[in-house]
């Protein structure tokens, strides 16, 4: 039953996603847009290269404001534990799909999602730390 219910709330997400997708896509079409799989998958590899590329930033301000060795070390064991997290929690969430054609937006959404949140994070601990 939790897996029905599960499986109905991503198809729903998704479902609603790709609808807002295609909407915006079309603004301006006099014929609708609908975006396929493929599109979906496109789209959010884009979104999931975007969200890397600002935690890569942010990453790298925060290692310009380390000054001892040890607090890199930290961040560096700090960031490849995550790292391993991340993909092991999309793995765990894509399970749920496994066999659909779903299963690779569902595993792209949960490390761009991740992704955002370990950047605002990061960011967090420099604002608290060092003021910028």
């Amino acid at each position: 039953m939790r897996r029905l219910v599960l499986t109905g709330f991503l198809v729903a997400g998704l479902t609603s996603s790709g609808a807002v997708q295609a909407q915006e896509a079309a603004k301006g079409s006099a014929e609708p847009k609908f975006m396929t799989t493929y599109d979906m998958r496109q789209q959010a590899g884009r979104e999931l290269e975007a969200a890397e590329a600002e935690l890569e930033k942010v990453l790298s301000k925060l290692r310009s404001l380390l000054y001892e060795e040890a607090q890199k070390k930290k961040l560096q064991s700090s960031q490849d534990a995550w790292l391993n997290y991340r993909k092991l929690n999309a793995d765990f969430e894509a399970f749920f799909w496994e066999g659909g054609t779903g299963k690779p937006q569902i595993h792209l959404r949960a490390i761009t999602l991740m992704t955002k949140s370990r950047t605002a994070e990061l960011q967090r601990i420099i604002d608290e730390n060092f003021g910028h």
